[in-house]
């Protein structure tokens, strides 16, 4: 038995040392394993890159418009296109300036034909159906019918690159306090140029919590709004368990408290579901919302009370039109018109040097562009969100080319694949009626407060003028008329 232990010990040793030879003789080429060469992204425009062998790859080019090993070369048509096709910058000098041009094409039929193409075409740069996710950097049918995972349309970096971001930069990202500290704190207010307020920030917010709602269980690929979309699911919760616990099963409605006079969301011990407070906050004072986050910040609670309002209103009209209605068809056709009313509410190049960034901050752009390099190394190794936003802002805005151009198809996308964009769906009587179709069509910011108020304000998503004096709103026409619960 010994001598079985002690060969078994000499055969070990035999092997290990010859695994140990070429470090102890300074050569490590054969133990190194080689690098996955699609961690270069050798496939240009879109061409996907497949690892053929330990060093091979193969790129497919198929409807990028461009062939050759890397995808480099262009096709006729795109040749052709590329010439004539203006500049980002020139569609925004466009777009921004010659109201009166504007004018006119919006008083003729040639606006509905101009935003239809426009819209198919910006819309139709996403791919449908999904592709990609965090998992999978392939086609693959876990990517497609999964819907937990957030899809992408570009495969994620492969698990064995180098680097973080392929082969670029240094192996080791950036921490991200210290970006956020360093190039997005503000030591000042600075007002922005096209005069937006807080109210659009925190109705951009408002309505983006629907579908971006990252699952803290299953990771950061992962989403608990399953619906990927414009649900209302930020009102309504995001599983039918939570949705029945926000609903009063009476007349449609969702439920409510009043205080002084005026309705508010209950508080979770009339609605048992999970919200997120401060630990100081007893449980009758937490608001249940369909956003367990909402009750953090107050300007996304004033939209969620707006909204739970608005849905009520909805039901009490829809009630005095088909009193013969259950509670569920009250309630499921309400949803559909807000779904409605938030979808009429919502009516690029990367970075090539670190000087086309700029981000916010007393220093200026060389010196913020150069702690960029130092922290990175290299401009391809900048990641996604840091670089749509420390980008060079476009004139009189505060975002870069990026922004719009990545931002504006992936919005159509979700818009126009909302089943309400369909002719199947798009019509009275999905709504309730004619009254329900025209409060969709009607539907207005300005609306949506003034209905839902006891005094209507003003209401914009900019900062009044001056000289105008933000007079108060006073348009109502085309609503059904206030709620009869203020």
């Amino acid at each position: 038995m010994l001598w079985q232990h002690l060969s078994a010990f000499l055969s070990f040793s035999a092997v290990f040392g010859a695994a140990l030879a070429p470090w102890m003789a300074g050569d490590l080429s054969v133990s190194l394993p080689a690098v996955n060469p699609c961690c270069y992204y050798p496939c240009q425009h879109q061409g996907v890159c497949v690892r053929v062998g330990l060093e091979g790859y193969e790129c497919d080019c198929t409807r990028t418009g461009y062939f050759g090993a890397n995808c480099t070369s262009p096709e006729l048509w795109t040749r052709l296109y590329n010439l004539l096709k203006p500049s980002p910058a020139f569609y925004h000098f466009v777009l921004t300036h010659f109201r009166w041009f504007w004018d006119i094409i919006n008083s003729t039929f040639i606006r509905d034909t101009l935003m239809r193409l426009v819209l198919t075409v910006r819309a139709n740069l996403i791919p449908s159906p999904p592709t990609f996710n965090s998992n999978y950097g392939y086609i693959s049918w876990e990517a497609y019918a999964n819907v937990s995972y957030y899809t992408r349309i570009l495969p994620p970096v492969p698990d064995d690159c180098p680097t973080p971001m392929g082969t670029k930069g240094k192996r080791q990202l950036p921490d991200a306090q210290l970006l956020a500290e360093r190039f997005l704190l503000r030591h000042k207010f600075e007002a922005d140029p096209r005069g937006t307020n807080l109210m659009f920030a925190f109705f951009a917010q408002h309505f983006t919590h629907q579908f971006f709602k990252t699952s803290g269980k299953m990771g950061r690929g992962f989403t608990k709004a399953l619906g990927h979309g414009v649900d209302l699911g930020h009102l309504y919760g995001d599983n039918l368990q939570r949705q029945h616990q926000l609903r009063l099963f009476r007349d449609g409605k969702l439920k409510f408290q009043v205080v002084d006079g005026e309705v508010y969301p209950p508080s979770v011990t009339e609605a048992p579901v999970h919200m997120v407070y401060p630990p100081a906050v007893p449980k009758e004072k937490q608001l249940a919302m369909g956003q367990e986050v909402f009750g953090l910040l107050p300007g996304l609670c004033m939209y969620a009370t707006l909204w739970l309002r608005e849905h009520n209103r909805v039901c009490d009209i829809l009630k005095r039109e088909h009193p013969t209605w259950s509670d569920e068809q009250l309630f499921q056709t309400a949803r559909l018109i807000l779904i409605g009313e938030g979808r009429r509410h919502r009516g690029s190049p990367r970075p090539t040097s670190h000087g086309d960034l700029v981000p916010s901050g007393s220093a200026g752009p060389e010196e913020k562009a150069a702690e960029l390099e130092e922290l990175y190394g290299d401009i391809d190794a900048l990641e996604f969100y840091p670089g749509l936003l420390l980008e060079k802002p476009q004139p009189n805005g505060i975002f870069g080319e990026s922004m719009v151009e990545i931002g504006a198809p992936f919005s159509l996308k979700g818009l126009l694949g909302n089943p309400i964009c369909s002719p199947e769906y798009w019509k009275p009587s999905t709504f309730g009626g004619a009254t329900g179709f025209e409060i969709v069509k009607t539907a207005s910011l300005e609306k949506l407060v003034c209905l839902n108020v006891k005094r209507c304000p003003y209401v914009a998503f900019r900062v009044p003028d001056a000289t105008a004096g933000g007079t108060a709103g006073s348009s109502r026409g085309g609503g059904g008329g206030p709620s009869t619960e203020l």
